[in-house]
């Protein structure tokens, strides 16, 4: 009956181990071009936001509420 090295044994998950990574990441490398790559979570970084004609219309807008609330403090009604 042979005996197991273990030492042998471990060299041989490790390489394949590594095997596995390097398959891992080549299947990883061909989703990402058949559109099957898992989607990231969280709001994209550089799009959406608002333009500065929008912001300009929300401050104009809002200033004239405030407005409005110091008309009818200053006229007693609420």
């Amino acid at each position: 009956m042979r005996t197991l090295d273990i030492g042998k044994l471990r060299q041989e998950r490790e390489q394949l181990t590594k095997r596995i990574q390097q398959i891992d990441v080549l299947l990883d490398a061909v989703a990402a071009f058949d559109g099957t790559a898992p989607k990231k979570a969280g709001r994209p970084k550089g799009k959406g936001g608002m333009s500065a004609a929008g912001r300009a219309a929300i401050v104009r807008a809002q200033k004239a509420r405030w407005a409005k609330v110091r008309a009818a403090k200053k006229t007693g009604k609420t």
